[in-house]
Protein backbone atom coordinates (compact mmCIF):
# COMPACT_ATOMS: atom_id res chain seq x y z
CA UNK A 1 0.00 0.00 0.00
CA UNK A 2 1.45 3.37 -1.04
CA UNK A 3 0.75 6.44 1.08
CA UNK A 4 1.12 9.92 -0.39
CA UNK A 5 3.75 11.87 1.63
CA UNK A 6 1.48 14.91 1.91
CA UNK A 7 -1.35 12.73 3.19
CA UNK A 8 1.03 11.14 5.68
CA UNK A 9 2.05 14.57 6.97
CA UNK A 10 -1.57 15.64 7.42
CA UNK A 11 -2.39 12.39 9.21
CA UNK A 12 0.59 12.67 11.54
CA UNK A 13 -0.44 16.19 12.56
CA UNK A 14 -3.76 14.81 13.81
CA UNK A 15 -2.06 12.72 16.50
CA UNK A 16 -0.98 13.92 19.92
CA UNK A 17 2.27 12.19 20.82
CA UNK A 18 3.20 11.58 24.44
CA UNK A 19 6.13 9.82 26.03
CA UNK A 20 5.16 7.50 28.89
CA UNK A 21 8.18 7.06 31.17
CA UNK A 22 8.49 4.33 33.77
CA UNK A 23 10.63 6.61 35.92
CA UNK A 24 12.61 9.82 35.56
CA UNK A 25 15.87 7.96 36.15
CA UNK A 26 15.36 5.39 33.38
CA UNK A 27 15.22 5.76 29.64
CA UNK A 28 12.41 3.22 29.45
CA UNK A 29 8.73 3.50 28.71
CA UNK A 30 6.45 3.71 25.68
CA UNK A 31 5.29 6.29 23.14
CA UNK A 32 1.54 6.90 22.95
CA UNK A 33 -0.39 8.41 20.05
CA UNK A 34 -3.92 9.71 20.66
CA UNK A 35 -6.47 11.38 18.44
CA UNK A 36 -10.14 12.26 18.59
CA UNK A 37 -12.57 14.04 20.86
CA UNK A 38 -11.49 12.51 24.16
CA UNK A 39 -15.01 11.12 24.55
CA UNK A 40 -16.28 7.51 24.26
CA UNK A 41 -16.00 5.19 22.56
CA UNK A 42 -12.37 5.08 23.62
CA UNK A 43 -10.47 2.46 21.65
CA UNK A 44 -6.93 1.47 22.58
CA UNK A 45 -4.73 -0.47 20.13
CA UNK A 46 -1.49 -1.87 21.53
CA UNK A 47 1.33 -3.97 20.09
CA UNK A 48 4.86 -4.98 21.00
CA UNK A 49 3.96 -6.58 24.32
CA UNK A 50 6.38 -9.28 23.17
CA UNK A 51 9.54 -8.17 21.42
CA UNK A 52 9.58 -10.93 18.79
CA UNK A 53 6.21 -10.08 17.22
CA UNK A 54 6.88 -7.37 14.61
CA UNK A 55 3.67 -7.55 12.56
CA UNK A 56 1.53 -5.93 15.25
CA UNK A 57 4.08 -3.14 15.68
CA UNK A 58 4.05 -2.29 11.98
CA UNK A 59 0.26 -2.55 11.73
CA UNK A 60 -0.18 -0.20 14.69
CA UNK A 61 2.17 2.32 13.11
CA UNK A 62 0.38 2.19 9.75
CA UNK A 63 -2.91 2.96 11.50
CA UNK A 64 -1.48 6.40 12.22
CA UNK A 65 -1.64 7.13 8.47
CA UNK A 66 -5.44 6.85 8.54
CA UNK A 67 -5.86 10.02 10.59
CA UNK A 68 -8.25 10.67 13.48
CA UNK A 69 -11.56 8.90 14.07
CA UNK A 70 -14.76 10.68 13.09
CA UNK A 71 -16.02 10.30 16.65
CA UNK A 72 -14.71 9.00 19.94
CA UNK A 73 -11.04 8.58 20.87
CA UNK A 74 -8.35 6.33 19.40
CA UNK A 75 -5.11 5.65 21.28
CA UNK A 76 -2.28 3.63 19.75
CA UNK A 77 0.84 2.26 21.45
CA UNK A 78 2.93 0.60 18.70
CA UNK A 79 5.64 -0.75 21.04
CA UNK A 80 4.65 -1.44 24.63
CA UNK A 81 7.85 -3.21 25.68
CA UNK A 82 10.69 -1.32 24.05
CA UNK A 83 13.52 -3.21 25.78
CA UNK A 84 12.17 -6.59 24.67
CA UNK A 85 11.56 -5.21 21.16
CA UNK A 86 15.13 -3.91 20.92
CA UNK A 87 16.40 -7.33 22.00
CA UNK A 88 13.94 -9.12 19.65
CA UNK A 89 12.89 -11.46 22.42
CA UNK A 90 9.66 -12.41 24.13
CA UNK A 91 10.55 -11.41 27.69
CA UNK A 92 12.42 -8.58 29.36
CA UNK A 93 16.21 -8.70 28.92
CA UNK A 94 16.44 -7.01 32.32
CA UNK A 95 14.50 -9.28 34.64
CA UNK A 96 13.30 -12.12 32.41
CA UNK A 97 9.61 -11.35 33.01
CA UNK A 98 6.92 -11.71 30.37
CA UNK A 99 5.02 -8.40 30.23
CA UNK A 100 1.92 -10.22 28.97
CA UNK A 101 1.72 -12.10 32.28
CA UNK A 102 2.47 -9.15 34.58
CA UNK A 103 -0.58 -6.84 34.60
CA UNK A 104 -1.67 -4.84 36.56
CA UNK A 105 1.99 -4.62 37.59
CA UNK A 106 3.60 -3.08 40.64
CA UNK A 107 4.93 0.52 40.77
CA UNK A 108 7.55 -0.54 43.34
CA UNK A 109 8.50 -3.84 41.66
CA UNK A 110 11.06 -4.75 39.04
CA UNK A 111 11.43 -3.21 35.60
CA UNK A 112 8.65 -5.21 33.92
CA UNK A 113 6.30 -4.81 36.87
CA UNK A 114 6.78 -1.05 36.82
CA UNK A 115 6.20 -0.88 33.08
CA UNK A 116 2.99 -2.90 33.42
CA UNK A 117 1.78 -0.60 36.21
CA UNK A 118 2.33 2.53 34.10
CA UNK A 119 0.63 1.04 31.03
CA UNK A 120 -2.25 -0.16 33.19
CA UNK A 121 -2.92 3.19 34.82
CA UNK A 122 -2.11 5.52 31.93
CA UNK A 123 -3.42 3.56 28.94
CA UNK A 124 -5.50 0.47 29.69
CA UNK A 125 -7.58 2.09 32.43
CA UNK A 126 -9.07 4.40 29.78
CA UNK A 127 -10.08 1.69 27.29
CA UNK A 128 -13.72 1.07 26.45
CA UNK A 129 -12.41 -1.32 23.79
CA UNK A 130 -8.94 -2.86 23.70
CA UNK A 131 -7.33 -4.48 20.65
CA UNK A 132 -4.06 -6.21 21.64
CA UNK A 133 -2.03 -7.28 18.57
CA UNK A 134 0.14 -10.41 18.95
CA UNK A 135 1.57 -13.23 16.82
CA UNK A 136 3.03 -16.64 17.56
CA UNK A 137 6.47 -15.06 17.91
CA UNK A 138 9.75 -16.52 16.77
CA UNK A 139 9.11 -20.18 17.64
CA UNK A 140 5.39 -20.80 17.13
CA UNK A 141 2.66 -20.59 14.54
CA UNK A 142 -0.94 -19.64 15.28
CA UNK A 143 -3.78 -19.19 12.79
CA UNK A 144 -5.10 -15.69 12.21
CA UNK A 145 -7.63 -15.41 15.02
CA UNK A 146 -9.28 -12.89 17.30
CA UNK A 147 -10.03 -13.76 20.91
CA UNK A 148 -12.96 -12.42 22.91
CA UNK A 149 -15.03 -13.17 25.99
CA UNK A 150 -18.02 -15.48 25.63
CA UNK A 151 -20.31 -13.74 28.11
CA UNK A 152 -24.05 -13.67 27.40
CA UNK A 153 -24.71 -10.37 29.12
CA UNK A 154 -21.88 -8.62 27.23
CA UNK A 155 -22.20 -9.71 23.57
CA UNK A 156 -20.31 -6.68 22.30
CA UNK A 157 -17.01 -8.55 22.31
CA UNK A 158 -18.29 -11.24 19.96
CA UNK A 159 -19.88 -8.60 17.70
CA UNK A 160 -16.60 -6.72 17.38
CA UNK A 161 -14.64 -9.96 16.94
CA UNK A 162 -16.89 -10.82 14.00
CA UNK A 163 -16.35 -7.33 12.61
CA UNK A 164 -12.56 -7.85 12.70
CA UNK A 165 -13.03 -10.58 10.12
CA UNK A 166 -10.41 -13.18 11.09
CA UNK A 167 -10.91 -16.78 9.89
CA UNK A 168 -11.17 -17.92 13.53
CA UNK A 169 -12.79 -16.44 16.63
CA UNK A 170 -11.72 -17.95 19.95
CA UNK A 171 -14.22 -17.27 22.72
CA UNK A 172 -13.31 -17.78 26.38
CA UNK A 173 -15.43 -18.16 29.48
CA UNK A 174 -12.88 -16.20 31.49
CA UNK A 175 -9.65 -14.28 30.99
CA UNK A 176 -6.35 -15.58 32.34
CA UNK A 177 -4.88 -13.43 35.14
CA UNK A 178 -2.00 -11.09 34.35
CA UNK A 179 -3.12 -10.42 30.78
CA UNK A 180 -4.27 -7.12 29.31
CA UNK A 181 -7.76 -8.49 28.46
CA UNK A 182 -8.34 -9.49 32.09
CA UNK A 183 -7.45 -6.00 33.26
CA UNK A 184 -9.71 -4.22 30.76
CA UNK A 185 -12.61 -6.64 31.30
CA UNK A 186 -12.43 -6.17 35.08
CA UNK A 187 -12.90 -2.42 34.55
CA UNK A 188 -15.97 -2.97 32.36
CA UNK A 189 -14.27 -2.63 28.98
CA UNK A 190 -14.42 -4.93 25.95
CA UNK A 191 -11.09 -6.63 25.22
CA UNK A 192 -10.00 -8.32 22.00
CA UNK A 193 -6.66 -9.88 21.22
CA UNK A 194 -5.35 -10.97 17.84
CA UNK A 195 -2.92 -13.74 16.91
CA UNK A 196 -1.28 -14.84 13.64
CA UNK A 197 1.64 -17.00 12.47
CA UNK A 198 5.04 -16.03 13.81
CA UNK A 199 8.53 -16.22 12.38
CA UNK A 200 11.72 -14.30 11.71
CA UNK A 201 10.39 -12.51 8.64
CA UNK A 202 7.92 -9.62 8.64
CA UNK A 203 4.73 -10.96 7.04
CA UNK A 204 3.07 -8.21 5.00
CA UNK A 205 -0.20 -10.13 4.67
CA UNK A 206 -0.53 -10.26 8.46
CA UNK A 207 0.13 -6.53 8.69
CA UNK A 208 -2.62 -5.86 6.15
CA UNK A 209 -5.02 -8.21 7.91
CA UNK A 210 -4.41 -6.44 11.21
CA UNK A 211 -4.81 -2.97 9.77
CA UNK A 212 -7.97 -3.89 7.89
CA UNK A 213 -9.39 -5.74 10.88
CA UNK A 214 -8.89 -2.81 13.24
CA UNK A 215 -10.46 -0.51 10.63
CA UNK A 216 -13.51 -2.75 10.44
CA UNK A 217 -13.86 -2.67 14.23
CA UNK A 218 -13.72 1.13 14.14
CA UNK A 219 -16.40 1.12 11.44
CA UNK A 220 -18.56 -1.17 13.58
CA UNK A 221 -18.21 1.36 16.41
CA UNK A 222 -19.14 4.17 13.97
CA UNK A 223 -15.74 5.77 14.47
CA UNK A 224 -14.90 5.57 10.77
CA UNK A 225 -17.19 6.69 7.98
CA UNK A 226 -15.52 4.72 5.19
CA UNK A 227 -15.30 0.91 5.05
CA UNK A 228 -11.97 -0.90 5.20
CA UNK A 229 -10.04 -1.42 1.99
CA UNK A 230 -10.77 -5.16 1.89
CA UNK A 231 -13.75 -7.29 2.74
CA UNK A 232 -13.66 -9.49 5.84
CA UNK A 233 -13.57 -13.26 5.79
CA UNK A 234 -16.91 -14.66 4.54
CA UNK A 235 -17.32 -16.47 7.85
CA UNK A 236 -15.36 -17.22 10.99
CA UNK A 237 -15.01 -20.61 12.65
CA UNK A 238 -15.84 -20.16 16.33
CA UNK A 239 -13.59 -21.96 18.81
CA UNK A 240 -14.15 -22.37 22.53
CA UNK A 241 -12.22 -23.21 25.66
CA UNK A 242 -9.42 -21.70 27.65
CA UNK A 243 -7.15 -19.25 25.89
CA UNK A 244 -4.40 -19.83 28.45
CA UNK A 245 -1.75 -21.56 26.36
CA UNK A 246 0.42 -21.93 29.45
CA UNK A 247 -2.15 -24.44 30.74
CA UNK A 248 -3.54 -26.18 27.66
CA UNK A 249 -0.39 -26.62 25.55
CA UNK A 250 0.91 -30.20 25.28
CA UNK A 251 4.59 -30.34 26.24
CA UNK A 252 7.41 -32.76 25.60
CA UNK A 253 9.06 -34.54 28.52
CA UNK A 254 12.30 -35.22 26.64
CA UNK A 255 14.64 -32.93 24.68
CA UNK A 256 14.97 -33.46 20.97
CA UNK A 257 13.97 -32.23 17.53
CA UNK A 258 10.31 -31.75 16.61
CA UNK A 259 9.01 -32.00 13.05
CA UNK A 260 5.41 -30.81 12.60
CA UNK A 261 3.26 -32.84 10.23
CA UNK A 262 0.26 -30.49 10.33
CA UNK A 263 -0.20 -26.72 10.20
CA UNK A 264 -1.69 -24.17 12.56
CA UNK A 265 -5.36 -23.67 11.77
CA UNK A 266 -5.90 -27.24 10.59
CA UNK A 267 -8.70 -29.30 12.07
CA UNK A 268 -7.59 -32.64 13.55
CA UNK A 269 -9.25 -35.67 15.08
CA UNK A 270 -8.34 -37.22 18.41
CA UNK A 271 -5.20 -39.42 18.16
CA UNK A 272 -4.28 -37.95 14.77
CA UNK A 273 -0.55 -37.43 14.28
CA UNK A 274 0.54 -33.81 14.61
CA UNK A 275 4.29 -34.35 14.33
CA UNK A 276 7.28 -36.50 15.16
CA UNK A 277 9.71 -35.98 18.06
CA UNK A 278 13.28 -37.20 17.57
CA UNK A 279 14.83 -37.53 21.06
CA UNK A 280 18.42 -36.35 21.43
CA UNK A 281 19.14 -39.56 23.36
CA UNK A 282 19.09 -41.44 20.07
CA UNK A 283 16.05 -43.48 20.99
CA UNK A 284 13.30 -44.19 18.47
CA UNK A 285 11.22 -41.31 17.08
CA UNK A 286 8.00 -40.65 19.00
CA UNK A 287 4.74 -39.77 17.21
CA UNK A 288 3.07 -36.70 18.75
CA UNK A 289 -0.69 -37.20 18.53
CA UNK A 290 -3.68 -34.99 19.22
CA UNK A 291 -5.16 -35.56 22.65
CA UNK A 292 -8.44 -33.97 21.60
CA UNK A 293 -10.33 -33.10 18.44
CA UNK A 294 -10.42 -29.50 17.26
CA UNK A 295 -8.33 -26.84 15.55
CA UNK A 296 -4.59 -26.46 16.07
CA UNK A 297 -4.24 -22.99 17.56
CA UNK A 298 -0.59 -23.23 18.65
CA UNK A 299 2.17 -25.22 16.95
CA UNK A 300 5.91 -25.37 17.50
CA UNK A 301 7.80 -24.37 14.36
CA UNK A 302 11.38 -24.33 15.69
CA UNK A 303 12.83 -27.83 15.59
CA UNK A 304 14.94 -27.85 18.76
CA UNK A 305 12.97 -28.50 21.94
CA UNK A 306 13.88 -29.03 25.59
CA UNK A 307 12.16 -30.94 28.34
CA UNK A 308 8.94 -29.00 28.99
CA UNK A 309 8.76 -27.18 25.65
CA UNK A 310 5.21 -26.66 24.37
CA UNK A 311 4.55 -28.54 21.12
CA UNK A 312 0.92 -27.76 20.31
CA UNK A 313 -2.45 -26.70 21.63
CA UNK A 314 -5.92 -27.52 20.31
CA UNK A 315 -9.19 -25.62 20.74
CA UNK A 316 -12.54 -27.34 20.23
CA UNK A 317 -14.92 -26.05 17.56
CA UNK A 318 -18.25 -24.70 18.71
CA UNK A 319 -20.74 -26.61 16.60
Amino acid sequence: MRVDPASRDRASQAWARRRLAVSAEENAGATIFSSGSGEPPRVVVIAGIHGDEPEGVVAARTLLDDGPPTRGTLTIVPVCHERAFEAAQRSSPEDGRDLARTFPGDPSGGATQRLAAVLASEVLAHADVLIDLHTGGRHYDMPLLVGCADVDERPEGLRLARAFGAPYIWVHERWSPGRTPALVAAAGGVPLYVEAPGGEQLDGSTVRSYRDGVSRVLCALEMRAAPAATDPSPGSVVLTGSGNLDDIAVRTDVPGLFAAARAAGERVAEDETIGILYPTTGSDPVPVVARDAGVIVYLRKSARVDDGTALYAIAPVRE
